[in-house]
């Protein structure tokens, strides 16, 4: 089966290649600025956006396994 990283984070990156996963990379390119939710809890928010970019990329590949990822500072 295939992996999509849908990042281009070079940690990321970096950490599925330490686990030895072979994966694709192919950013979601999700605007943030675009997304209006209330959320009070940082790292639900956080949570929320790994989803929404994971979502995006695998909305094109369907029979992939898709990993989003976000990083906030607070």
């Amino acid at each position: 089966m295939r992996i999509i990283l849908a990042s281009n984070s070079p940690r990321r990156k970096k950490i599925l290649k330490l686990l030895n996963f072979k994966f694709d990379v192919i950013p979601s390119y999700l605007n943030e600025k675009s997304i209006h939710i209330k959320q009070n809890d940082s790292s639900e928010y956080c949570k929320y956006l790994a989803f929404e970019k994971a979502k995006k990329v695998n909305s094109k590949y369907p029979e992939s396994i898709t990993i989003g990822g976000d990083t906030i500072v607070i």
